[in-house]
């Protein structure tokens, strides 16, 4: 069932945008200074929950809380490529289920606009573009179905603190097991593209993996062209027993 959404005012889609470049600029200034000794490792504080300017209910405990156009680097196909106006919405995780998989469709009176949906933890926030790049029409009224193809985790989702230390690098991050026992399993971590202000990047969710497990107390390092230490934030691990 289609449920139309409020016009945007032009003070937020800049407001947009300028978070946008403040992302895209952070970014950009890790992966050509590199170093840093940040840690993207949750502290225990949740990020708090981005308001945005309507409420929109697509089921499942997802709610659409922004639209409008996106400038910056293009996350969802891994490219990073510089787009201009791409439609993009913001969907926040009002539920108690940490969401797998999900597939949002928004329709602008002429055709629909795919959005795609990965790894969304209760009560966090991700700006989704759209995967076809529809450029953004500021006098369209844009409406949305319930979301579809949606997958819950099976597990809850974790970061192994009681096993893992994880130190973020600029390209990379160093993993340490903290454990007395060794792990024999592969580790993959699992991470997204994030704002100062706690706000997730794209329905994109990137993930390295150290094969052959990692002995107690051993440091290994899995190498990403995606991760930045002040741009990229940790969701969760998995570790293979």
């Amino acid at each position: 069932m289609a449920k139309k959404t409020p016009k945007k005012s032009k003070k937020t889609l800049y407001l947009c945008i300028g978070a946008a470049a403040v992302l895209l600029l952070g970014l950009a200034l890790c992966l050509l200074l590199g170093g840093g000794d940040e840690t993207p490792v949750d502290d225990g504080n949740t990020p708090p929950a981005y308001e945005g300017s309507m409420s929109l209910n697509v089921g499942s405990g997802l709610t659409i809380v922004d639209i409008g156009p996106y400038t910056g680097m293009y996350m969802e196909d891994g490219s990073n490529e510089i787009v201009s106006g791409v439609v993009m919405c913001i969907v926040r995780n009002d539920g108690d289920r940490a969401v797998e998989y999900a597939e949002i469709k928004l329709s602008d009176g002429q055709k629909d606009i795919p959005f795609t949906l990965t790894a969304l933890l209760p009560g966090r926030s991700v700006v989704l573009l759209a995967t076809d790049r529809t450029a953004h029409d500021n006098s369209a009224t844009y409406t949305a179905t319930m979301a579809q193809s949606v997958a819950f985790f099976s597990y809850e989702p974790s970061l192994q603190a009681d096993r893992l230390q994880i130190q973020g690098l600029d390209g990379g991050m160093n993993i340490t097991n903290i454990s007395k026992e060794d792990i024999t399993g592969d580790v993959v971590v699992y991470y997204k593209n994030v704002a100062a202000d706690g706000l997730l990047y794209g329905g994109i969710t990137y993930r390295t993996r150290i094969s052959g497990g990692i002995k107690a107390g051993e440091l290994k390092q899995g190498m990403t062209q995606h991760f930045s230490v002040k741009g990229s934030e940790v969701l969760f691990v998995t570790v293979a027993e």
